[in-house]
């Protein structure tokens, strides 16, 4: 098993077993303004209680990611095509 995906806050974001598993903590389908609405629904029921973080959080929405990457890992595990990787 292989962690694919971490960050500095959370050690493990993904693992990964060859012809098995694929799995992902965030929310692979979430563009950035769905992250806005999550994080404005969370500070108004009191879930994110303090703006500046709220603030930062909006800000990464828009960074450069690897989702294409990633969906692409996604369809090779479906389509048996991960099977041979070393």
């Amino acid at each position: 098993m292989r962690v694919w995906a971490s960050t500095e806050h959370t050690q493990v974001q993904g693992i990964y077993l060859q012809d098995r598993l694929f799995t992902s903590q965030g929310h692979l389908g979430f563009d950035e303004g769905m992250v806005h609405s999550q994080i404005e629904m969370r500070q108004e029921s009191g879930g994110i209680k303090d703006d500046q973080h709220a603030l930062e959080a909006k800000e990464t929405a828009a960074l450069v990611h690897d989702g294409v990457l990633v969906a692409a890992a996604i369809l090779r595990l479906f389509h048996g095509e991960d099977r041979d990787l070393k």
